[in-house]
């Protein structure tokens, strides 16, 4: 084949290379205002629509069921309700659709008519990403805390005239708030109504009626005199008693009262 030839064939070769890739640049560019053709957005078609109307569909499609499931707390009697939407759960709808937006119309020419001939040979499908607001899921297991904490208290003990009198301690409990934190998320990745029962941690007395149990004998007392109408003297030693009334002394255990 002589070189004249061979250029006539080479220019033949390209012809048939741009041709398709011209036409499929012009027949694309009059929609630049529309996501191109044989673009998905989690597998739903939004090709050749608009930005509000992608946007519409999968917000129908996708946000309105999503956001109107429940999660349901328990602990022995008690009850309480969340919703997906009170904790801000989405997909992020509009960052996806500018992705796809974008697609075939970014580069030079060449890349984007590159991009565009694959469009017409293979679909392109972007996945949506769920999002949360953790502001709000504190704020929802700081309310069920609120409701469920409950304090410990510390075993006392009284002389009433030559007897002892112990009342026993009680211990506390508190919600497991990391813990349920996580529940909560786990339920929000897995975007299913849930009911979970509210984890808590026991929070024992400091002081314990076996340990003042042992104590068989009074060893001291003091008594001061005051004068009654020294309000600011009164009212501290009114504190001061309240604070320390029924206080246990340990040896290994400082105390104060300011």
């Amino acid at each position: 084949m002589n070189k004249g030839a061979k250029a006539a064939l080479i220019v033949f070769i390209l012809i048939l290379i741009s041709v398709p890739a011209v036409s499929a640049f012009l027949k694309t560019s009059a929609n630049n205002n529309k996501i191109f053709k044989g673009i998905y957005i989690n597998n739903e078609n939004v090709g050749e629509m608009t930005k509000e109307e992608a946007i519409g569909l999968l917000d129908e499609k996708f946000n309105k069921p999503l956001q109107e499931k429940t999660i349901k707390f328990t602990y022995q009697d008690r009850i309480f309700k969340t919703t997906f939407k009170d904790l801000n759960v989405r997909y992020n709808i509009e960052e996806a659709v500018d992705k796809a937006l974008l697609i075939g119309k970014e580069g030079n020419i060449f890349r984007q008519t590159i991009e565009r001939i694959k469009l017409l040979n293979s679909s392109v499908n972007i996945t949506l990403d769920l999002s949360y607001d953790k502001t709000n899921i504190d704020k929802i297991v700081q309310k069920i805390s609120r409701e469920i904490n409950k304090p410990f208290k510390d075993a006392t003990i009284k002389l009433l005239g030559q007897n002892f009198v112990i009342t026993k301690e009680e211990n506390g409990i508190k919600v497991d708030e990391e813990n349920l934190k996580s529940l909560i998320v786990d339920a929000i990745q897995n975007k299913e109504n849930k009911e979970i029962h509210i984890p808590t941690l026991k929070v024992e007395a400091k002081i314990k009626s076996s340990d003042l149990e042992k104590i068989k004998e009074k060893i001291s007392v003091f008594s001061t005199k005051f004068n009654p109408s020294d309000v600011n003297r009164t009212g501290n030693l009114k504190i001061a008693a309240q604070s320390l009334d029924g206080t246990c002394g340990y040896a290994w255990r400082n105390f104060f009262n300011e």
